[in-house]
């Protein structure tokens, strides 16, 4: 079900859960291209060459052939995309919880699992920073520790104040 007006369109998931899917503006042109394009099928958006819904395999092949023509030799399947997603929104900031609505998870508990990649981010960040910061000790330039033991305890705090939300 595709309700043009709210971007939004109702699908059904795995173990048939009802999952609303939301979609930007790009997303809204390719769909009604795509609407125009492929044949009508009122049970499923995506089909196959016989006119039947996609399988699983047949995304796998789509992906497998899409990385085949831009030569790119990593493996990627729908779940790598969908880690890749999840993580990506936690790295930039995204509360947990809208992840969570967006994967279709029932529990936190199992959002918590894209965490651990965001908590190494974090890891790095703070580390890339203190290579900044004793770069600009070496440097002899004093204005630049005074910004970095700002914006340095500014992110300190941020980073406690965000595994205080991961526990």
């Amino acid at each position: 079900d595709i309700d043009f007006n709210n971007r939004r369109i109702t699908v059904c998931g795995k173990g048939n859960k009802e999952r609303i899917v939301y979609y930007g503006a790009y997303a809204e042109e390719i769909l009604k291209e795509y609407l125009q394009t492929h044949k009508n099928n009122e049970n499923y958006l995506f089909i196959n060459s016989k006119g039947g819904k996609i399988t699983t395999r047949g995304v796998r092949f789509i992906i497998d052939k899409i990385m085949d023509r831009l030569s790119i030799k990593i493996h990627v399947t729908p779940h790598v995309l969908r880690h890749t997603f999840a993580t990506d929104m936690l790295n930039n900031g995204c509360d947990i919880k809208v992840v969570q609505e967006l994967l279709g998870h029932s529990t936190l508990k199992t959002t918590e699992v894209y965490t651990h990649v965001t908590n190494e981010r974090l890891k790095e960040v703070i580390n890339d920073d203190m290579s900044v910061y004793l770069k600009g000790l070496e440097d002899g330039k004093e204005k630049m520790k005074e910004c970095y033991d700002s914006v340095y305890k500014s992110r300190c705090l941020k980073a406690i104040e965000y595994l205080k939300e991961c526990k």
